[in-house]
């Protein structure tokens, strides 16, 4: 019963041992281990010793060991184990699982691993001694010169390359002390290469190791890269980025002289420190880096700067930098100015000439008269209707003749407004007449279809003044 409810609900494999005979197994151990009743035969020859001296010392401990399997389908594999005493002579063992890897195996997986890597990158590794003697020459990215893993080891390397050469240079400058990690173009080849130092026991550099990437097939975006950066740098703009610390990254265009800086100065600097005076900028930098992109203009040092800024946004939606591009856009802001101005006088002056053009005259108490002069637009018509309804209230006036003498053709939009004029002053309880209508002008208007109430219009200026007095005597009578 007591051996029921011990293998109940086990997972692993578990197994009870008296001397070397296995007395009782749960469905685990049957599966892992097999159905073989001797406990030694289960494990490797070489463990037998650390399996009956942990059964031993199970008699008074839970001890826990590892040893090997010689059977199952884990055979060879290290397991955890784990034994106690059961009573009497009986002992409980359990298999916890396989054993953890030894620094010795870990190390070894570290440098398959590193190799497998080396092998599927486009790289080569080579060592320098500091005679020049090439000690060693690996890699796949070896093949774009025709050579192979291994070929030249042995071989001088001041004899192999030109003094100038990018591996000439690079090794003069590690076998001096010095970690290189730079970028160089090789005809139609692209490298990074890192270069480090290997020293004694004494300190002394006794060799060169390096290391470098073939980036070639990215040559063309990293030229288009550099390319670009020489144009931005010639136009008048400034072009910034900024990682999420406030770190700038990217500081170029022309239009930093206007600022005393050269392009790359401002890399490395924290910006948020550089302006923490301008507390315009530093509103700017945090309305990016809540994710706003807006644009704006504002006046700094006495120029007009429009900035555009954009927040740089990662796969996950957070907000890890800002780029902008600063234009000085002083001169079309003043040539804006400047333009307002003149059409505001140039406004102004329309106004002044639609009054000399069109004024509302007086010719006789209670009869006002407006001389029309080419094209009466809706601009000018409104000038007109405000001047002539003020001087009708103002004289009291009963008569107003438009006289058309000077208007040589009438559309649409012309006769609407002589209309609308027309009906406005006899609101005021006014007569508005119509003076001077050419031959040309009546048969457009005409065509057109629009008509004058009978009794308002008049070959010429002066019949209609006649009319205009004679009425004002009688009612004067």
């Amino acid at each position: 019963m007591e051996r029921a409810l011990l293998f109940e609900g086990c997972p692993e494999p578990l197994a009870i041992v008296v001397g070397d005979v296995i007395r009782e197994k749960n469905p685990a151990w049957a599966h892992a281990v097999g159905s073989n009743p001797s406990l030694m035969a289960c494990f490797a020859p070489e463990d037998e010793a650390a399996v009956r001296a942990a059964f031993a010392q199970a008699a008074s401990a839970r001890v826990s060991f590892e040893a090997r399997l010689a059977v199952g389908p884990h055979r060879g594999a290290s397991m955890r184990c784990i034994t106690w005493s059961s009573g009497g002579e009986a002992r409980c063992l359990r298999l916890d699982g396989p054993a953890l890897a030894t620094a010795a195996e870990i190390a070894r997986s570290k440098d398959k691993a590193l190799r497998w890597i080396f092998d599927q990158i486009d790289a080569a590794l080579w060592v320098i001694l500091h005679d020049g003697t090439l000690a060693l020459s690996e890699g796949n990215a070896l093949s774009r010169y025709g050579i192979r893993p291994g070929d030249y080891v042995g071989s001088n390397a001041w004899e192999m390359f030109p003094p100038e050469s990018q591996t000439a240079r690079t090794a003069r400058r590690v076998l001096a002390g010095e970690s290189v990690h730079d970028a160089y173009a090789e005809e139609s080849q692209y490298w990074v290469q890192y270069g480090h130092p290997l020293r004694g026991e004494d300190g002394a550099v006794f060799a060169h190791i390096g290391l470098a990437l073939a980036m070639t097939e990215n040559v063309k975006d990293v030229r288009y890269g550099q390319e670009l950066l020489r144009i931005i740098n010639e136009l008048p703009l400034v072009v910034w980025s900024m990682r999420a610390d406030g770190t700038c990254t990217l500081s170029a265009g022309k239009g930093l002289e206007r600022f005393g800086l050269v392009p790359g100065q401002l890399v490395g600097t924290k910006m948020f420190e550089f302006y923490k005076d301008d507390p315009l900028i530093l509103e700017h930098y945090r309305r990016a880096f809540a994710g706003e992109s807006f644009t704006s203009e504002n006046e700094y040092r006495g120029d007009v700067w429009r900035n555009v800024y954009h927040p740089a946004i990662d796969g996950k939606g957070d907000v890890i930098g800002v780029f902008a591009v600063c234009e000085d856009v002083t001169e079309r802001v003043r040539d804006e100015r400047r333009i307002r101005e003149q059409l505001s006088l140039i406004q102004a002056q329309k106004r002044s000439i639609d009054r000399l053009v069109s004024p509302v005259l007086e010719v006789w108490r209670g009869v006002l008269v407006v001389p029309l002069i080419g094209d009466l637009d809706e601009e000018r018509a409104a000038v007109v209707t405000e001047r002539l309804l003020g001087d009708v209230v103002r004289h009291a006036a009963s008569f107003a003749i438009l006289d058309l003498t000077g208007i040589d053709m009438v559309d649409t939009n012309t006769a609407q407004h002589l209309f609308n004029i027309m009906r406005g002053v006899d609101l005021l309880g006014c007569k508005a007449l119509v003076s001077g209508i050419r031959p040309s002008v009546a048969t457009t208007m005409v065509s057109l279809g629009l008509e004058v109430p009978t009794g308002r219009t008049y070959s010429n200026l002066a019949e209609a003044l006649r009319r205009c007095m004679r009425s004002v005597e009688v009612r004067g009578r």
